[in-house]
């Protein structure tokens, strides 16, 4: 009587024993398993030829049969008819695709592969989620590899002029510094702050910097080291918060306009001069009988043309004047509150009922 087949034998192994037989086996015939790799990931790996991995991104052109990956330094080639009609099917520059390649030059710069096979990939914000925990996973000595994929990520929003992943680059960017701190010994607030610094050198985000320094503030509030960096940044401590210069000044209540932050009533001025001196206005003339404009002014109404004092029968006084010349013009400004009435040469130019940006000749 015979024995049992070997297929008989192996439907009596264990399972995992059976995987581990036939891990052995494709070794043993020089195969090698397929592992999934971050486009950040490429350009810091050596690769063995005929090493399999799969990769994922957005198809940017096919050139000279090659596929491009936005951000990804290989070249993966087309080396079939199939493959080169999967590959036009796909829309350049806005879809993303997931490819299994071979690789078949290590030492090239950059390294290149041949596809195997080409399958499309999630939206873009699935896709970018994955490859955040797939570094992740990666530990914490690949730390600079999430600011680099928050680095991609940012220059996909521009590029592609997509908004809704910048918060996707500050979640990888926070990965990295978690990462970061776990190596770092407790009382290591210098070398936090050097994390920081790295990280910022990686995705220069002003506001995301401080948010890390705020936090690491109140961990270690006598380290100069994080006083010094906000500094740098630029930020203010305003009410207990740190916050950015601009952001600093808006709650003060100024506005910017050029290099210069000004009160909302000086930035008003101003752009109403450049608009009246920009038009090249001939002056004002009174458009209606003296009697029109005292029937207006008595109804506490105003309208282009008047003179300062109906004006100020119908509104009473100001609150401030200011006065400027410009061209050898003298522009005097009213402002009642949070509105704003113009006079050139005695008479009113332009109020906030006026429905033009300056008053028609």
């Amino acid at each position: 009587m015979t024995g049992p087949s070997l297929a008989s034998k192996h439907r009596l192994l264990p399972l995992a024993l059976w995987a581990f037989f036939a891990a052995a086996s494709s070794s043993a015939r020089g195969e090698l398993a397929t592992e999934d790799l971050v486009i950040d990931e490429v350009a810091d790996r050596t690769f063995q030829k005929g090493q399999q991995i799969r990769i994922s991104g957005r198809y940017l052109e096919l050139q000279d049969e090659e596929v491009l990956l936005f951000d990804c330094p290989a070249r993966f080639l087309v080396t079939s008819t199939g493959i080169r009609r999967k590959v036009l099917e796909i829309t350049a520059t806005s879809a993303n695709i997931t490819l299994s390649v071979r690789c078949t030059e290590p030492d090239a710069r950059p390294p290149r592969f041949e596809i195997l096979t080409v399958e499309p990939a999630p939206p873009t914000s699935r896709l970018l989620d994955r490859d955040i925990e797939a570094a992740s996973a990666r530990g914490p000595e690949h730390a600079a590899l999430m600011f680099r994929l928050g680095a991609r990520i940012l220059r996909m929003a521009e590029t592609f002029e997509e908004p809704e992943i910048v918060q996707l680059a500050k979640k990888a960017c926070i990965r990295g510094l978690l990462l970061k701190d776990a190596l770092r010994a407790p009382g290591d607030a210098a070398g936090r702050v050097a994390d920081i610094r790295e990280m910022f050198g990686v995705v220069p985000d002003r506001s995301l910097a401080m948010q890390a320094l705020a936090q690491l503030e109140t961990k270690y509030p006598e380290a100069n080291e994080v006083r010094e960096f906000l500094i740098e940044l630029n930020c203010r401590k305003f009410r207990g918060a740190w916050m950015l210069y601009e952001d600093f000044k808006s709650q003060q209540g100024f506005e910017r306009y050029g290099d210069k932050w000004l009160l909302p009533e000086e930035k008003d001025f101003l752009l109403t001069i450049a608009a009246y001196l920009k038009k090249k206005q001939e002056p004002i003339l009174r458009r209606r009988l003296d009697q029109e404009y005292q029937l207006l002014s008595s109804r506490g109404e105003v309208a282009v043309g008047m003179r300062p004092r109906e004006v100020f029968q119908a509104l009473g006084y100001p609150d401030r004047v200011y006065r400027k010349k410009a061209r050898d013009a003298e522009f005097d400004q009213w402002v009642f509150g949070d509105r704003y009435y113009y006079f050139v040469g005695d008479l009113l130019i332009k109020h906030p009922e006026d429905d033009s940006e300056l008053a028609s000749r």
